[in-house]
Protein backbone atom coordinates (compact mmCIF):
# COMPACT_ATOMS: atom_id res chain seq x y z
CA UNK A 1 0.00 0.00 0.00
CA UNK A 2 1.38 3.53 -0.63
CA UNK A 3 1.42 5.98 1.45
CA UNK A 4 -1.10 8.13 -0.39
CA UNK A 5 -3.63 5.22 -0.42
CA UNK A 6 -2.99 4.55 3.23
CA UNK A 7 -3.27 8.52 4.20
CA UNK A 8 -6.75 8.69 2.08
CA UNK A 9 -7.89 5.53 3.30
CA UNK A 10 -7.54 7.26 7.43
CA UNK A 11 -8.67 10.36 5.80
CA UNK A 12 -12.18 8.78 4.51
CA UNK A 13 -12.61 7.28 7.95
CA UNK A 14 -11.63 10.25 10.28
CA UNK A 15 -15.17 11.42 10.16
CA UNK A 16 -16.35 8.11 11.87
CA UNK A 17 -13.90 8.40 14.82
CA UNK A 18 -10.57 9.33 14.91
CA UNK A 19 -7.74 9.32 17.73
CA UNK A 20 -4.19 11.27 17.92
CA UNK A 21 -2.06 9.94 20.37
CA UNK A 22 1.65 11.02 21.52
CA UNK A 23 3.81 7.63 20.55
CA UNK A 24 6.77 6.06 21.68
CA UNK A 25 8.62 3.04 20.06
CA UNK A 26 11.22 0.78 22.37
CA UNK A 27 13.34 -0.96 20.28
CA UNK A 28 16.58 0.15 20.71
CA UNK A 29 16.80 3.33 21.23
CA UNK A 30 13.16 4.96 22.77
CA UNK A 31 11.73 6.87 19.97
CA UNK A 32 9.40 9.42 20.43
CA UNK A 33 6.52 10.69 18.24
CA UNK A 34 2.67 10.67 17.28
CA UNK A 35 0.03 8.57 15.59
CA UNK A 36 -3.61 9.05 14.03
CA UNK A 37 -5.93 6.51 13.84
CA UNK A 38 -9.26 5.96 12.64
CA UNK A 39 -10.92 4.04 14.52
CA UNK A 40 -15.12 4.07 13.60
CA UNK A 41 -16.84 1.98 16.50
CA UNK A 42 -19.79 -0.87 15.97
CA UNK A 43 -21.71 -1.86 18.80
CA UNK A 44 -22.43 -5.85 19.20
CA UNK A 45 -24.91 -7.42 21.42
CA UNK A 46 -28.10 -6.28 23.02
CA UNK A 47 -26.69 -4.26 25.64
CA UNK A 48 -23.97 -2.10 23.96
CA UNK A 49 -21.18 -2.38 26.08
CA UNK A 50 -18.90 -4.53 23.17
CA UNK A 51 -17.33 -2.52 20.36
CA UNK A 52 -15.57 -3.48 17.52
CA UNK A 53 -13.32 -0.88 15.44
CA UNK A 54 -11.74 -1.40 12.48
CA UNK A 55 -8.64 0.45 12.79
CA UNK A 56 -6.32 2.31 9.56
CA UNK A 57 -3.88 4.16 11.25
CA UNK A 58 -0.45 6.28 10.69
CA UNK A 59 2.53 6.18 13.42
CA UNK A 60 5.73 9.42 12.98
CA UNK A 61 8.54 8.84 15.69
CA UNK A 62 11.24 10.24 14.99
CA UNK A 63 15.31 9.51 16.09
CA UNK A 64 18.32 11.30 16.11
CA UNK A 65 18.84 11.73 12.13
CA UNK A 66 15.67 10.53 10.38
CA UNK A 67 12.27 9.11 11.32
CA UNK A 68 9.82 6.08 11.35
CA UNK A 69 6.52 5.49 10.06
CA UNK A 70 4.27 2.65 10.65
CA UNK A 71 1.25 2.08 9.00
CA UNK A 72 -1.58 -0.20 10.61
CA UNK A 73 -4.55 -2.43 9.14
CA UNK A 74 -6.36 -4.45 11.37
CA UNK A 75 -8.94 -4.55 14.47
CA UNK A 76 -9.99 -3.38 18.17
CA UNK A 77 -12.40 -5.20 20.10
CA UNK A 78 -13.67 -3.43 23.11
CA UNK A 79 -16.36 -4.23 26.69
CA UNK A 80 -17.04 -1.31 28.75
CA UNK A 81 -17.26 -1.93 32.30
CA UNK A 82 -20.30 -2.53 34.24
CA UNK A 83 -21.87 1.06 35.58
CA UNK A 84 -18.25 2.85 34.60
CA UNK A 85 -17.00 4.86 32.22
CA UNK A 86 -13.71 2.40 32.46
CA UNK A 87 -13.05 0.34 29.61
CA UNK A 88 -10.72 -2.25 27.99
CA UNK A 89 -9.56 -4.00 24.74
CA UNK A 90 -7.35 -5.74 22.67
CA UNK A 91 -5.77 -4.71 19.20
CA UNK A 92 -4.15 -6.54 16.31
CA UNK A 93 -3.16 -5.50 13.01
CA UNK A 94 -0.91 -5.48 10.16
CA UNK A 95 2.38 -3.11 10.10
CA UNK A 96 4.16 -1.70 7.14
CA UNK A 97 7.55 -0.18 8.60
CA UNK A 98 9.22 2.13 6.70
CA UNK A 99 12.92 4.06 8.10
CA UNK A 100 14.53 7.27 6.48
CA UNK A 101 17.40 8.64 7.45
CA UNK A 102 17.78 12.22 6.91
CA UNK A 103 19.70 13.36 3.62
CA UNK A 104 20.54 9.35 2.84
CA UNK A 105 20.63 9.34 -0.91
CA UNK A 106 19.58 5.28 -0.52
CA UNK A 107 15.68 4.02 -0.37
CA UNK A 108 14.24 3.49 2.79
CA UNK A 109 14.21 0.77 4.49
CA UNK A 110 10.81 -1.29 5.15
CA UNK A 111 9.87 -4.38 7.07
CA UNK A 112 5.88 -5.74 6.90
CA UNK A 113 4.63 -7.24 10.29
CA UNK A 114 2.12 -7.24 13.00
CA UNK A 115 1.37 -5.59 16.58
CA UNK A 116 -0.80 -7.23 18.85
CA UNK A 117 -1.55 -5.52 22.37
CA UNK A 118 -3.93 -4.44 25.05
CA UNK A 119 -6.00 -0.71 25.75
CA UNK A 120 -7.39 0.73 28.21
CA UNK A 121 -9.44 4.24 28.26
CA UNK A 122 -11.66 5.86 30.11
CA UNK A 123 -15.16 7.34 28.27
CA UNK A 124 -15.52 11.58 29.09
CA UNK A 125 -18.91 12.89 29.42
CA UNK A 126 -19.08 15.16 26.39
CA UNK A 127 -22.64 16.17 24.97
CA UNK A 128 -21.23 16.55 20.98
CA UNK A 129 -19.82 12.97 20.94
CA UNK A 130 -18.50 9.62 22.53
CA UNK A 131 -14.78 10.36 23.60
CA UNK A 132 -12.25 9.10 25.53
CA UNK A 133 -8.48 9.42 26.55
CA UNK A 134 -6.98 5.82 26.41
CA UNK A 135 -3.69 3.80 26.60
CA UNK A 136 -2.03 1.09 24.27
CA UNK A 137 0.62 -1.28 25.05
CA UNK A 138 1.33 -3.50 21.95
CA UNK A 139 4.20 -6.21 21.21
CA UNK A 140 5.33 -5.29 17.47
CA UNK A 141 7.05 -7.90 15.13
CA UNK A 142 8.17 -7.28 11.92
CA UNK A 143 10.20 -10.30 9.69
CA UNK A 144 13.35 -9.71 7.78
CA UNK A 145 13.40 -8.87 3.86
CA UNK A 146 16.18 -8.79 1.49
CA UNK A 147 19.04 -9.87 3.75
CA UNK A 148 18.06 -7.75 6.75
CA UNK A 149 16.66 -9.79 9.88
CA UNK A 150 13.37 -9.09 11.44
CA UNK A 151 13.31 -7.22 14.81
CA UNK A 152 10.64 -6.70 17.45
CA UNK A 153 10.16 -3.86 20.00
CA UNK A 154 6.84 -2.37 22.05
CA UNK A 155 4.71 0.32 20.76
CA UNK A 156 3.00 3.09 23.61
CA UNK A 157 0.41 5.23 22.78
CA UNK A 158 -1.07 7.84 24.96
CA UNK A 159 -4.00 9.91 23.50
CA UNK A 160 -7.18 10.91 22.68
CA UNK A 161 -10.32 10.26 20.96
CA UNK A 162 -13.27 11.39 19.12
CA UNK A 163 -16.55 8.30 18.41
CA UNK A 164 -19.65 9.88 16.59
CA UNK A 165 -22.07 7.83 17.13
CA UNK A 166 -23.08 7.03 12.85
CA UNK A 167 -23.60 3.15 12.77
CA UNK A 168 -25.25 2.68 15.43
CA UNK A 169 -28.79 4.93 14.88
Amino acid sequence: MTRSSAFLACLALVFSGCAAAGTAKKASPVEWGFSFHAVPAFDVGDDGSTSVHPLAGYNYLNYDGGHDNIYQLGGQLRRSMVDSPVWYGGEFAYDRFTSSTDGATESELSWNGFNLGGLIGYELDTSFARSSVFGSLSRIQFFGTGGFDGWGGWLFKVGYEVQPDLFNR
